[in-house]
């Protein structure tokens, strides 16, 4: 997905937040890693609250992290 854009930048991007490039490649499977375990969770809860309910979540959820995640001032609050 989009994993394969970040490769080239991960350099950069690590030593911004003070990363090593061994912890940069772990920030972005972590992100694949949660993704599973949330997708598994909200199949779930979709069953039960409705697919529009579901996807409006899952829009304010990814919106939210990825707020957070640009708004980092280091390595520990962007982990």
């Amino acid at each position: 997905m989009h994993f394969a854009k970040v490769a080239p930048v991960m350099g950069e991007v690590g030593s911004d937040l003070g990363l090593t490039l061994v912890a940069a490649g772990f920030a972005v499977s972590l992100l694949g890693i949660v993704g599973v375990v949330f997708s598994i969770a909200m199949g779930a809860l979709v069953a039960v609250i409705g697919l529009g309910r579901g996807i409006l979540i899952a829009l304010f959820g990814g919106a939210l992290v990825a707020a957070a995640g640009a708004i980092a001032p280091d390595s520990s609050t962007f982990l």
